[in-house]
């Protein structure tokens, strides 16, 4: 190790001077900036170690941590991660300032098991309500629910966040979970996970969702829920997915939120059908599934058009942009999609 504990440094981003206070792991630091009067934390390559006698700063390269060659057919063991569910999964995933510092950590609840989840999601700070959604999770995706701005984790952030399976009897018995976000916890749970392409912090909520499987208190069903917290809610200064009650608990516990678009799925047969034709019933088809998954009240949803020429996706583009009630939408990689899918978020 090259920085020990007590060890006076030298940000190299900012010049701020101060102790290391504690080993975060993975390569991260906890300093203490004596003329701030704050921890911060900080990247081993953002340091530089000051000499105690000249109290001069030095530069020390980061130790190269030896890494291992992957494997040439990684797909077993993608295989057999997917087979080992992670559960129920909260994610901070940070995105970064181009010096470096944290500029805010994107929240997404992860659902990494065979079922769809209803979630119900309020942010914290200083006790005080800062965001607040709720939707639906399909089964092996994620859902973003809002972001925490980096300098926010000095504001005891706290999370409170319900969640329900999705049975043929309609939900299952909550499970409720309330996390204290506390930064020395925080750093130490940048961890992996098959749903990012980089380490993000991670808590875990369940392993699986289950009739029994209850936290402080359970509720009968999301409709019961709803009823008992049908107050209106004004965000402190910003919110993330508009906060939606579900007029219908069974139409929008079963809604499924993702349509497949290409023309084998919508018609028995296409003969006889020009490509005129074909465009016009997909259209038609994506038009009433979007109508109704706006009419619930459902955060996101996928429409699945492949890739193509890419003819279909732009019109669908075109059309997403002069929606009103969409708040935006991305062709991006999905590991279930491809790009063969835009998600949608209202």
């Amino acid at each position: 190790m090259l920085f020990a504990i007590g060890t006076k440094v030298r940000l190299k981003n900012t010049g701020d001077e101060g102790v290391i206070n504690e080993v975060l792991g993975n390569g991260m630091f906890s300093i203490y900036l004596e003329a701030e009067d704050m921890e911060i934390p900080a990247f081993e390559d953002n340091l530089m170690r000051i000499d105690a006698k000249t109290n001069t700063a030095q530069f020390v390269p980061a130790k190269q941590e030896k890494t291992e060659t992957p494997p040439e057919r990684p797909m077993p063991q993608i295989q057999y991660q997917r087979l080992s569910s992670e559960g129920v999964l909260l994610a901070f995933d940070p995105e970064y300032n181009m010096d470096g510092t944290t500029k805010e950590y994107v929240i997404h609840c992860v659902n990494d098991t065979s079922d769809t989840i209803i979630f119900d999601f309020e942010l914290f700070l200083e006790d005080e309500s800062l965001l607040k959604t709720n939707g639906q999770i399909a089964a092996h995706s994620i859902a973003e629910l809002g972001e925490l701005l980096g300098d926010e984790l000095n504001e005891h952030p706290q999370v409170e966040i319900n969640l329900w399976k999705v049975t043929t009897e309609g939900t299952s018995a909550g499970l409720s979970k309330q996390i204290k976000i506390k930064p020395k916890q925080f750093f130490k749970n940048l961890k992996n996970t098959l749903f990012f392409s980089k380490k993000v912090h991670l808590y875990q909520l369940a392993e699986k969702l289950e009739a029994g499987n209850q936290d402080k208190k359970s509720l009968d069903n999301l409709k019961q829920y709803t009823k008992l917290n049908a107050r209106s809610f004004k965000p402190k200064r910003r919110s993330s997915n508009p906060f939606y009650r579900v007029h219908d608990v069974m139409e929008y516990a079963e809604f499924e939120p993702e349509i497949d678009l290409h023309i084998e799925r919508l018609v028995k047969s296409t003969k006889g059908m020009d490509a005129r034709q074909i465009v016009h019933i997909q259209m038609q088809h994506f038009h009433e599934f979007l109508a109704k998954a706006i009419r619930i009240g459902v955060p996101s949803v996928f429409v699945i058009h492949g890739v193509g020429e890419g003819k279909l996706r732009d019109r669908i583009a075109k059309e997403l942009a002069e929606h009103p009630q969409v708040r935006s939408f991305k062709n991006e990689y999905h590991h279930r999609y491809g790009f063969g899918a835009t998600e949608v978020l209202f």
